[in-house]
């Protein structure tokens, strides 16, 4: 059995940390949990990072005498928010070394030493390289490292993941605080093709909405790769904020109010109470499911006009058919009770795919990433290194995804 790996991702309501390995294309968990974590991130920007990294170290040592499993947590994954993604192509040839003209290891590290050696626009970082394919002299391609393949040239199409040195930073930093060794950084929807690509029943070609607390992302994947990604400020914790304030409730009484009524689409003669508060006048108030489905669909309506606009500005330069690409849903709100019939009335054009995950230890939409990590970090390497030059300049990889659809 391969040695398991950790993946962690940091949202704006907890820590989700999943360990495990991959057997048969599919990830399996070993251990799974998500900490509550309370305005130490706030949309997707850490705020209080004595605080992260405190809850960080909490999670590296890990004793569940339930399951009889001690684990240490030295190493794992950072899956990062697509906040300011840029994707880039980017295709280089160099000469095989070998005078026999076979593919080594070092022709491997010389080739993606130039992709590395991008110029990144708008001061981005690159935190990912993903081969597309590695092309001999003959023309022959391979989506895996041609070693001791005979070619007197080596070329590698790959895209090319840069973010913001502002989203990068202080996530790297209250790893390192931690005493957590970023084995290597993914940015999360990307991860999530990853596992998505499992599921036989979902396209290939789609737009992936990940539903979290505070910011929700949509992203475009063709041909099972991710192209570009953007982002709006609204979450599930707003819903939760808009209960608490609407109906005059503590955040956690409102949190458990969502979770176990949803919106509720059935006639009723009927609504029974289901909270009560007292005023700013000292007036006892009684709330009905009548009153929490007013503001939960109040919020959705907004919160869909705001996905409208989302999908409509990543698709711009794209022909309309394409907005008519089938969605598929992560993230916590996801699970809402009742949104799928509001999602499916506001896109009749859009067939709309919920993601469960099937791994057993993990079947929570807000584990997609952390285990699409998983699956990731077996199908290619890390090609960075903390000291990267930059020289040369980038072509966007938006095009491509063009004329691969």
């Amino acid at each position: 059995m391969e040695k398991p790996t950790a993946a962690i991702e940091i949202s704006s309501a907890e820590i989700k940390l999943v360990v495990g390995y991959e057997i048969d294309g599919q990830p399996i968990v070993l251990y799974a949990m998500r900490k509550p974590i309370d305005a130490f991130v706030e949309r997707g920007q850490i705020v209080n990072l004595i605080g992260l990294i405190d809850a960080l170290r909490e999670i590296k040592e890990i004793k569940d005498a339930t399951a009889k499993l001690k684990l240490t947590i030295s190493e794992a994954i950072l899956l990062l928010p697509p906040l300011g993604l840029e994707v880039y192509q980017s295709d280089k040839t160099t000469n095989v070394v070998s005078p026999t003209g076979t593919v080594e290891a070092i022709d491997i590290s010389n080739v993606v030493s130039l992709v590395r050696k991008e110029v990144i626009p708008h001061g981005g970082q690159i935190i990912d390289i993903v081969p597309d394919a590695f092309a001999l002299d003959n023309g022959v391609a391979l989506s895996s490292q041609p070693l001791g393949e005979k070619s007197n040239s080596l070329s590698i199409s790959a895209k090319i993941h840069a973010l913001p040195f502002s989203v990068i930073e202080n996530f790297r930093r209250a790893f390192k605080e931690a005493d957590i060794v970023v084995k290597r950084a993914l940015v999360a929807p990307h991860a999530a093709t990853y596992l998505l690509a499992q599921d036989l029943a979902l396209p290939t070609s789609y737009l992936l909405i990940d539903m979290g607390a505070e910011v929700t992302t949509v992203s475009l994947i063709g041909d099972r790769t991710l192209f570009s990604s953007t982002y709006f400020e609204k979450g599930g914790k707003d819903l939760t904020t808009a209960i608490m304030a609407n109906l005059n409730l503590p955040f956690d009484e409102a949190e458990k109010l969502k979770r176990r009524y949803g919106i509720d689409h059935r006639p009723m003669s009927f609504y029974p109470t289901i909270a009560q508060s007292v005023d700013i006048e000292g007036v006892e108030k009684q709330y009905t499911t009548e009153d929490l489905n007013r503001v939960t669909e109040q919020f959705v309506y907004d919160y869909l006009v705001s996905l409208k606009q989302a999908i409509n500005s990543l698709m711009s330069g794209y022909d309309k058919k394409y907005l008519k690409m089938p969605f598929v849903i992560s993230g916590g709100l996801g699970r809402l009770s009742g949104l799928d019939e509001l999602i499916i009335e506001a896109f009749p054009d859009n067939k709309i795919h919920f993601c469960i995950p099937k791994a057993i230890g993990a079947r929570h939409q807000t584990y997609v990433n952390t285990l699409g990590a998983i699956l990731a970090n077996n199908r290619y390497q890390s090609y960075l290194e903390e000291d990267r030059p930059v020289v040369t300049p980038l072509t966007r990889g938006g095009k491509e995804a063009k004329e691969r659809k």
